[in-house]
């Protein structure tokens, strides 16, 4: 009885050794994977660089806004105008911001794939367009988020497809309301549209 349990430890105690064995290599593997994944991309394509010159005209186009034009010019003293109807209240600090956002834009890789409505660039998510005080127009089309949900595909009229990796289009795919100046209404202006 003594020689079976003795034997039984020695199983357990093997057992645990190999269980742990096992761990420590699959956590090898994985960080390994990570590493691999996470590396920076050894290559990377500029769609374009604005540099410093001021951006005089934004205006794009959406899929899911079909009847929407967006289009936005600055005005003399630095602040915004919405081309359709010069009246609409801009929120200038939120148009300065994609302008920011757009002035450099960079790709990860190539996408050798033609197939330009698969990866939803025929027609495409978004259009944008952008005017430079030195007459330059940058062109940046925005189709599908890649599977990985990281990238979006993209072109820039080179007719090359690209993978974005500083993806902007959230930031445009917006309903023309939001890109409006709201004042924030103070309590007692609430309290008397509320008839108290």
């Amino acid at each position: 009885m003594k020689n079976n349990r003795g034997l039984k430890l020695l199983i357990l105690v093997l057992a645990v050794l190999v269980t742990a064995g096992a761990v420590f290599m699959i956590r090898g593997i994985v960080s390994k994977n990570e590493e691999t994944s996470t590396e920076a991309p050894t290559e990377t394509y500029e769609i374009f660089d604005l540099g410093e010159e001021t951006v005089l005209k934004l205006e794009w186009e959406l899929r899911d806004y079909p009847d929407t034009v967006y289009s936005f010019s600055k005005k003399e003293d630095g602040t915004w105008q919405y081309d359709p109807d010069p009246s609409f209240p801009v929120d200038h600090v939120l148009i300065s911001s994609l302008v920011g956002y757009t002035r450099e834009t960079n790709a990860y890789r190539k996408v050798d794939s033609k197939d330009l409505a698969s990866m939803g660039l025929d027609p495409a998510a978004a259009t944008i367009r952008i005017t430079t005080s030195g007459g330059r127009e940058a062109l940046l089309i925005y189709g599908n988020t890649t599977p990985s949900g990281e990238y979006n595909y993209g072109m820039n009229g080179d007719g090359n497809v690209y993978l974005l990796k500083n993806t902007v289009f959230p930031y445009f795919n917006k309903a023309l309301s939001e890109f409006e100046d709201v004042p924030e209404s103070s309590s007692e202006e609430v309290q008397s549209s509320n008839g108290e």
